[in-house]
């Protein structure tokens, strides 16, 4: 497979010799069934998949999946990503930590769970974003307070537009 139709590598924790490319021609031809709200059914290569999304945290792409009643944990890493890691350099939350959260995709506000001024932690929730019929949940990437808020609830948001700036 040519390295420029690589949409993503899934990398498995404990496993990091173990990946799995996945083409932009691969997403597409997938025959995906929303069957609940974070259920599906998946077509790939004539086998049925029952999926469940366990975890999911959009910014770090670190996800938890049920996958016929087995859990796996994946990290997808887009091409970029893939290209530093093989040349031995990684970029990470854990080396950059944001002040703010963002839209990790087109969305609607639902629910801001807090207010300018309030101290919170790192991991709290924030806000709630439905995007493709699922309700996410964003968490500060950081301790600290609340400094001002960017969106109201009921508000459609882009990919990676600012939501809330923390000081």
């Amino acid at each position: 497979m040519n390295t420029k139709d690589i949409l993503y590598t899934a990398v498995f924790p404990n496993k990091e010799d173990q990946h799995l490319e996945i083409s932009r021609a691969e997403v597409e031809n997938l025959d995906i069934i929303r069957v609940a709200e974070e259920k599906m059914h998946i077509l790939v290569d004539h086998q049925s998949h029952l999926v469940q999304i366990i975890k999911a945290d959009y910014a770090t792409k670190e996800f938890v999946l049920r996958i016929d009643g087995k859990d796996i944990s994946v990290h997808l890493r887009n091409e970029v990503q893939s290209r530093l890691h093989a040349m031995g350099f990684d970029i990470s939350r854990n080396h950059v930590k944001l002040n703010h959260v963002s839209s990790p995709m087109p969305g609607m506000v639902l629910k801001i769970l807090v207010a300018e001024g309030d101290a919170i932690q790192e991991g709290q929730p924030v806000i709630v974003l439905e995007a493709m019929k699922m309700e996410n949940v964003l968490s500060a990437p950081v301790d600290g307070i609340i400094g001002k808020i960017h969106v109201h609830e009921k508000q459609n948001v882009d990919k990676n537009q600012l939501l809330v700036e923390i000081v």
